[in-house]
This record gives structure tokens, sequence and C-alpha cells, in this order.
């Protein structure tokens, strides 16, 4: 028995108009790895307690967004904690770490904005710029979607308030945010996130402070003032001598004295009363000895 069949087919011609094109999607860009950490305080010293808390805080919450504010007055040592906490823990962020000096209490008011920080962000992630969605809450939401996806560390200095950092949280479950304000975030702390306050070093930390940064060692004698001495054990050398009885046939410029002594004979200044409405420097004046 034989059957007949038809089969119908598409020959492609070199020059056939409806040729099939193969659609190729373009390819997506290679993910970058920001590293914007500065440079670690070449002297720090102390601070093992708030190193060891940020640790535990990191140590506590590994499954969920880790968000840390220290606080403390100006001068206190905020940036440096943090920098130097974040240097010992960037391994833990393998996908990167973003920092931002927002210059919430910078002298000139300008502090840096959500716009200007999520594009700076998103420029470091290597997001090209006609991706970047021209509307500023789109720009935050693409930078929580990209972060989401990653496990970073993202360190916002010098915050003014909650509102000030609130956008730029990232939302992956493997990033911690860093934030340093010369104020308690309470808002933040409402929201779950754990605070740190710096109080001053304490005596030893501030002992092993000046011993790093000065390269001595500092000898303790609370009723003598304390003296530096050289790392080496030398004696240190007094800034200024008091002027010893000298006989009257050794004393510069006198008679009695060789002719090389008198060459070299001193200019002893002289104090006078400054008269009242004088100039505050006449009382300043030197004269030589009679």
């Amino acid at each position: 028995m034989v059957k007949e069949t038809a089969a119908n087919g598409w020959i492609c011609l070199p020059d056939d108009p409806y040729a099939r094109q193969e659609v190729v999607s373009p390819a997506e860009p290679a993910a970058r790895v920001p590293r914007q950490l500065p440079g670690a305080t070449p002297h720090f010293a102390g601070r093992s307690g708030e190193l060891a808390r940020l640790s535990e805080m990191l140590h506590h919450d590994s499954h969920a967004v880790v968000i840390s504010a220290v606080d403390g007055t100006a001068g206190i040592g905020k940036t440096s904690l943090a920098v130097q906490w974040a240097h010992q823990v960037a391994d833990r962020f393998p996908d990167g770490q973003l920092y931002l000096n927002l210059r919430g209490y910078d002298p000139t008011g300008q502090a840096v904005g959500p716009a200007e920080a999520a594009r700076s962000f998103l420029d470091a992630l290597g997001v090209a710029p006609e991706r970047v969605p021209p509307d500023v809450a789109a720009q935050i939401d693409l930078y929580r979607t990209i972060t989401a996806r990653r496990r970073m560390l993202i360190v916002l200095d010098n915050a003014n308030s909650a509102e000030h950092v609130r956008p730029l949280l990232p939302a992956g479950a493997g990033c911690m945010a860093l934030i340093t304000s010369r104020r308690r975030l309470t808002d933040l702390v409402a929201a779950g996130a754990r605070p740190l306050t710096l109080d001053l070093l304490t005596e030893a930390e501030a002992h092993q402070l000046l011993v790093r940064r000065l390269g001595v060692v500092v000898r303790e004698a609370p009723r003598q003032g304390g003296a530096a001495v050289p790392a080496d054990g030398a004696a240190p050398r007094p800034r200024h001598r008091r002027p010893e009885a000298v006989p009257a046939g050794r004393l510069p410029g006198s008679p009695a004295a060789p002719p090389s002594a008198r060459a070299r004979r001193p200019v002893p200044a002289i104090s006078r009363p400054v008269p009242s409405g004088s100039s505050p420097g006449w009382g300043r004046r030197t004269e030589r000895a009679r």
C-alpha cells in the first residue's frame, strides 16, 4: 500500500526581502565591583570595644540588612572608626564597598542630596549614563534594585538627619549600611538601626595614640607633668635653659673677658611698663645693656 503525502517548504533565496533575521539580545554590562573606601588612618589607636561591637552587629544579623548609626561630637573620630572597621571587614562584602561624604555639617551648608548621591552610586556600580532614568525616585529604585542582588557595604559619612540617608539605605539582605552623624538618628534607631555613641578616648588609648603618632614613649610622671622620651630611651632636650650666675671676669663683653668672648656679647632684653595709649608692641623693645 502506497500513501501519497505532500509537504510544503520555504526556500530562502539570497535576495529574499523577508529573510529571517536572528534577534540578538544585548549583552548585560559586566558587574563593576566598587572599592571606594578612603585610606585608613595611619596612626589609628584604641576603640577596640567599638570595633568589636560593630563586628557583633554584622555577625548577629548576617541574613538581614544591617544598619549601624555611629554618633558623637565633632572631631571625636567617627569617620576614622568607620573607615578602620570597613577595611577590616571588606572581604565580607565581595561585591564592593561604597563610600560617600554627605557633608551634612559643611560650613557652606551645601549637603549632598539624594539625587547627587544616587547618581554617584550608580556611576560607581557601572550603570551606563543612557540607562540612568531622569527621575530621582527612579534612580533610587534602580540603585536599590542593583544592591538587592549583591553583598555590599555602604558607608554614609557625615549625615545630618535620618531623612538625609533614608533614600540611600540598601534593600539586599547581604548588605550593610554604616552611618556617621554628629547627632543620634533616633528615627533610624526606632526603625531597627543599631546605635553606637562614641566618647572620648580612655587614658590608655590616648597614650597609645601619642606613641603611634609621635614615635615616642610617654613615661608616666603625673607629679612632674609627664615627659615625652624618644623611643631609644635618651633623655629629652630642654627647650629653654635658665640663665646661670657667671663671674664678672667670665661674662662675655666685660673688660676681664677674653676678646673672643667680647665679640659674642649678648643683647639682654629689658622689660619696660607699657604706657597707657601706646601700641601693644612698645614694651617689647630691647636695648643694649649699659
